[in-house]
């Protein structure tokens, strides 16, 4: 949910999701408090102690005023987490993946 001034209320995304017969979070978190305008991207394990198994990728790719980017974690072994940090300025466009695919993996097109 986005106020008047593009700036997520106290609910942020979060999203389960059953890669490779597995639950998973993914997870955005505000990091503003430490980082001007900073986010972080994070996929976990939702089984405690629950692993991300090495190959895992997590990729972002933001436009922003017309210029584009992307940014990719790749676990190379099992880890608690898998995540990407980046600074995002208002009207930022954000589109998440996960290699392997989710099921039922639709795009999503996030907007900061």
């Amino acid at each position: 949910m986005l106020s008047k001034n593009n700036t997520l209320l106290s609910v942020l995304p979060s999203r389960q999701l059953e890669i490779v017969g597995q639950q998973y979070l993914l997870n955005i978190i505000d990091r503003r408090d430490t980082v001007p305008n900073g986010w972080r991207f994070q996929l976990q394990n939702k089984r405690e102690g629950g692993l991300v198994p090495g190959g895992f990728k997590l990729r972002l790719a933001t436009e922003s005023r017309g210029s584009l980017s992307e940014a990719e974690a790749v676990a190379t072994k099992a880890q608690q987490r898998l995540y990407i940090d980046v600074v995002l300025q208002p009207e930022t466009t954000v589109v998440w993946e996960i290699e392997p695919l989710p099921d039922n993996y639709q795009r999503e097109i996030l907007i900061f």
